[in-house]
């Protein structure tokens, strides 16, 4: 079940089997009937379902949502119950079309759009319509709710099946058994071991062992009487699936591993490889390793602690190939416009897990940038960059927490493995200190941090262009053997600060856009005052009486009609309200960010306090979404 997709979730669904079902249909035969029918075409592609007259209740949005016997709701599978997000589940979106079901969005693709109407999103994304998670990534988002819902734990499901190593091919391990008439299947001595194959050419139809006498007739190592050696054979992944424990100890001639060096250095850390290797190569793996474990040579019972999936390069919707002539060469790109640009590109494009198409204007735009870092990187180590010694300016401390910040979320992405969202974090950066040293003459020290935090950011990546640029700057030693960087502040609740300021521009931008406003001559902004911050405060920790928990508070009844219109949007929005920045930090933040509407605007930007705001400008202000009065020239 993917958390992310929690405020999408429209419909509960239950096995026809489930104990709740039962429940349910007690006291109603002719429901009790309908769901019969379900469990017997649950065999059928169809997905079919029974409404219950029933409602559960979404814990994020405090909807209820109807509660659903579902067919193709299997009760030996996880629990035997789940909500149903028609959006970004193919077979819930499926069930939701024939049911008539609403078909909500909340995880938009990072790059461009999806509708979810027509067909289910199943990526990763970025949520949308998700309250305080709207603009977090979803993997960050499934951890964050899972902290953050009381009852939301991490849970793994097995499924696992016995594996059929047998089989009737030349090539494998001989199976260690021998077949008597009068003792059965016998396992062979421990001192005749290893079997080996017999040297032959093999048929190319049947069991080609069978044909070898010499190997198949042997004794009973029990009796004695004539007996035939088993000649199946394994499947080679028994062979394949313990390298891991061989690479330990690759010296060793006597055992087939030293269990102590074992010990010491499994499990994996990581594993990276095609998806086809997770349902066969590490299953065996991991079966291989259990048997082991149970006979006491191995402490671990899971070889390896996290697995990654790459997905494929694509080239015009098509996974390349050889085979088709559908591929584009490396070494070709790599001559073309060098190594970094295609590893720019590659891990810049798509998380490693997820396919992605190669494009030709992908690879220039990387190429692009690269060669935008170098000369800003050229131009301010050869002095060409006029600088200023200010650093004490609103635009500065923008800047400075945008490196902090950047740094932050770059690590993040590193480690976990989202290096697209690392490498837009550091090509983000390299923009910003563009449209800085556009608009104003960059404080020096300011500006000279951001590019050595992007350079070293994008060192993993791209490492000729981080050593180049790496040595301009002046610095000794290579940029790979660097510390990697910190934030100079803590930047908590930083996230907060981005989707305030950006919320703020998109709305300067669609009051220009809808009220047909050519020229803006003066943008004022007023942030919320500090009662309706108070309020909204009130509002989160309230039950359910949204509004008489609001105006019991003394300070708020104060403010009169005002306070109860208020109480009662908050009321309306109550299971997606999110704790706001302060009253002082959302001004702060803004007032670090208007250079950013008054390069984008070319207008006068007046940010004010709600108290120095007129009163019709304040009351139209809320925690997290200031007022905005835009004139026009």
């Amino acid at each position: 079940t993917r958390l992310d997709t929690l405020y999408g979730a429209t419909f509960f669904a239950l096995a026809p089997g489930h104990e709740v079902t039962r429940e349910i249909v007690a006291d109603d035969p002719a429901l009790a009937a309908a769901v019969d029918d379900l469990d017997q075409e649950a065999d059928t592609d169809e997905k079919n379902g029974v409404f219950t007259g029933e409602h559960a209740i979404n814990p994020a949005t405090g909807e209820k949502v109807p509660i659903y016997v579902a067919d193709f709701v299997l009760a030996d599978v996880g629990t035997g119950a789940l909500m149903g997000v028609p959006g970004h589940d193919e077979r819930d979106h499926e069930f939701a079309t024939e049911y008539d079901i609403e078909i909500r969005q909340v995880v938009a693709p990072e790059d461009g759009e999806a509708n979810v109407s027509e067909a289910a999103y199943t990526d990763d994304g970025v949520l949308v319509d998700s309250g305080e998670y709207d603009g977090v990534a979803s993997a960050e988002a499934r951890e964050r709710l899972t902290e953050d819902i009381d009852t939301a734990a991490h849970h793994t499901q097995y499924r696992l099946r016995d594996w059929l190593i047998s089989r009737q091919r030349y090539w494998g391990t001989p199976i260690p058994v021998i077949h008597c008439e009068e003792c059965g299947p016998v396992m062979v001595p421990d001192e005749d071991l290893p079997v080996e194959l017999p040297e032959f050419v093999p048929a190319p139809t049947g069991n080609p062992i069978e044909e070898v006498d010499e190997f198949v007739e042997t004794e009973c190592p029990d009796c004695g009487a004539p007996a035939e050696r088993e000649t199946d054979t394994m499947d080679t992944f028994v062979d394949s699936s313990w390298y891991f424990l061989r690479f330990t100890s690759p010296n060793r001639g006597d055992v087939p591993f030293d269990t102590e060096r074992a010990n010491d250095w499994l499990p994996v850390d990581e594993y990276v490889g095609g998806i086809e290797h997770a349902v066969m190569h590490l299953l065996y793996s991991r079966f291989v390793t259990r048997a082991v474990s149970d006979m006491e040579l191995l402490d671990v019972r899971e070889p390896f602690d996290h697995y990654l999936a790459q997905g494929m390069v694509q080239l015009d919707g098509a996974a390349m190939s050889s085979s088709t002539g559908n591929v584009v060469s490396p070494v070709e790109i790599m001559n073309e416009y060098g190594a970094d640009t295609a590893r720019l590109f590659m891990m810049g494009a798509a998380r490693p897990s997820k396919d992605f198409d190669w494009t030709e204007r992908g690879v220039r735009s990387s190429n692009e940038f690269i060669r935008r870092l170098l000369g800003t990187v050229e131009n301010f180590a050869d002095g060409d960059l006029a600088t200023t010694d200010a650093g004490e300016r609103p635009v500065d401390a923008y800047l400075a927490r945008e490196v902090d910040a950047t740094i932050a979320a770059a690590t993040d992405g590193y480690e976990a493995f989202r290096f697209n969202e690392a490498l837009r974090e550091a090509r983000g950066l390299v923009s910003l200190l563009g449209q800085y040293r556009e608009y104003t003459t960059p404080d020096a020290e300011t500006f000279e941090r951001g590019l050595r935090a992007a350079v070293r950011l994008l060192a993993p990546v791209a490492p000729h262009v981080a050593e180049e640029s790496w040595a301009a700057l002046g610095n000794e030693g290579f940029v790979a053997e660097t510390a990697w960087p910190e934030p100079a502040e803590e930047v908590g609740e930083y996230d907060a600060e981005r989707r305030l300021v950006e919320n703020t521009r998109e709305d300067v931008r669609d009051i220009i856009d809808v009220a047909g406003i050519g020229n803006p001559e003066r943008i004022e902004v007023a942030v919320a005052p500090e009662w309706k911050h108070r309020a909204l405060g009130v509002a989160i920790e309230a039950d359910d009486d949204v509004v008489g928990t609001v105006m019991a508070d003394e300070e708020l009844r104060a403010h009169g009609e005002d306070a109860a219109d208020y109480a009662k949007d908050l009321a309306a929005e109550h299971q997606a309200l999110s704790e706001p920045l302060s009253p002082d930090r959302e001004y702060d933040a803004l007032d670090r960010a208007t250079w950013l509407l008054d390069r984008e605007f070319d207008a006068e930007i007046v940010l004010e306090r709600a108290a120095e705001a007129s009163e019709e400008l304040a009351s139209k202000a809320r925690p997290g979404r200031p007022a905005i009065e835009i004139h026009e020239g």
